[in-house]
């Protein structure tokens, strides 16, 4: 769908990983693994990754991350334009003042159930299951 997209991330080595303003907001959602990832800083890193740990990134952010250890999360996708329409609809208002915080590794169980119950189980390329899958990213 336009300005939304979702994908299923797998990783078994270990990588230094960098976002670096991708131009599109993500949502992660761990699904299995992640515990040995930390999210590096200047002078800092933290760590904190699990199944069910949420991570959202805005679209201008920048972050570098030591990824170690196997992994498997979904990436939700959505442009500004995407997110900005949908406040819209939602709130029935103007959504010029909405900012997306960056979160890393933040339990969020509501989150977490609807990616790994409902969009998990659903078949990605039947034309049914894309219209839940609209519907869920939508809800997310």
């Amino acid at each position: 769908y336009e300005g939304v997209s979702a994908a299923i991330w797998q990783r078994e080595e270990s990588a230094l990983t960098r976002y670096q303003h991708p131009g599109h907001h993500t949502l992660s959602c761990y699904l299995d693994g992640g515990q040995d990832i930390r999210r590096l800083y200047p002078s800092r890193s933290i760590s904190g990754g699990a199944p069910g740990r949420i991570c959202l990134m805005p679209e201008d952010h920048d972050s570098n991350w030591d990824v170690n250890g196997k992994i498997r999360f979904m990436h939700l996708y959505f442009s500004e334009q995407h997110l900005r329409h949908l406040a819209g609809r939602i709130q029935d208002k103007g959504s010029d003042h909405l900012v997306l915080q960056d979160l890393t590794f933040i339990d969020d169980l509501w989150i977490s159930r609807l990616c790994q119950q409902m969009m998990m189980p659903l078949n990605w390329q039947d034309n049914a299951d894309q219209m839940m899958l609209s519907s869920a990213s939508d809800m997310l």
